[in-house]
């Protein structure tokens, strides 16, 4: 099992010039969590202040092939769509849509029954319509 934090990512693309959010590491804008989303997420920030197209990815590691599950806690204010993509192995999700309960209100977006070779994969989520947060990503083994 494999779990980030929003800023334990390996690779990013950050398109905006605006505020970088107190919690910011200086490449994508950030604030801190706190209370249940901090306990939810098991991060101390979530990336946020998010715009089209902009995207972090995290780094993995499979002893061989297995199937797998793959987690983005997220929130929005209004549900967004986001996309979720294993880079090396060419397999997305586009249809992964973040709840649109409030900026505090995280949820757990599944991608399910995932195939993966062993290795290191990339993980990239991808804001695709922006205006939302993600403050922690996982991969585990299919229950």
């Amino acid at each position: 099992p494999f779990t980030a934090e929003a800023l334990e990512y390996s690779g990013f693309l950050e398109l905006d010039n605006g505020d970088p959010g107190p919690c910011t590491d200086g490449n994508v804008d950030a604030w801190f969590l706190s209370g249940s989303s901090k306990d939810f997420c098991q991060s101390d920030c979530t990336i946020g202040w998010t715009v089209p197209n902009e995207y972090v990815e995290y780094d993995f590691e499979t002893a061989g092939s297995v199937r797998v599950r793959v987690t983005a806690r997220v929130s929005s204010r209004h549900r967004k769509r986001f996309r979720m993509e294993l880079v090396d192995e060419g397999k997305v999700w586009s249809g992964a849509v973040a709840p649109g309960k409030g900026w505090n209100w995280f949820e757990e977006i599944v991608w399910w029954n995932v195939q993966v070779s062993g290795g290191v994969h990339t993980l990239r989520v991808e804001f695709t319509e922006g205006s939302m947060n993600l403050c922690s990503v996982s991969v585990g083994p299919m229950p």
